[in-house]
């Protein structure tokens, strides 16, 4: 039997190999899907390891020297990260693995993330409301 990661997404947008996803700095959050051989085979437990180089990456010699999350047992599809573990404009390298029922392991599915570097606004408020042309 066995069980597969499908695909991982950042902040709910699909990460496709070949581009690195730019996200905000605030919560990272990983949603991943998985499949597997039985109907009876299930996801018992997720990993997931984050760093900021791509040496050994997808492999159990990956340096996680971002963030590090041992099994956890559950069946959740999603783990956030709080943004104090990320730097605007660094690029970073993950890969998550699920267990199974009868303790089968998944491969570690790859992605990367870059943090945007551009600063953020938030509750901008813009007026007058009505600007007329005397208005700056």
């Amino acid at each position: 039997m066995s069980i597969t990661v499908n695909s991982v997404h950042i902040n709910n947008s699909l990460y496709l190999s070949d581009i690195l996803q730019l996200v905000k700095l605030s919560m990272v959050t990983v949603n991943w899907t998985y499949s597997s051989s039985s109907n009876t085979l299930v996801q018992s437990s997720f990993e997931i390891w984050l760093g900021s180089s791509n040496a050994n990456w997808g492999t159990d010699d990956f340096v996680a020297n971002t963030y590090r999350q041992p099994f956890v047992r559950s069946k959740v599809l999603s783990v956030s990260m709080a943004r104090k573990y990320f730097s605007r404009g660094n690029t970073y390298y993950g890969q998550i693995r699920v267990k199974a029922t009868d303790g089968t392991l998944s491969a570690w599915k790859k992605f990367a993330f870059t943090v945007t570097s551009i600063p953020f606004a938030y509750n901008v408020v813009l007026g007058p409301a009505s600007p007329t042309a005397n208005d700056d």
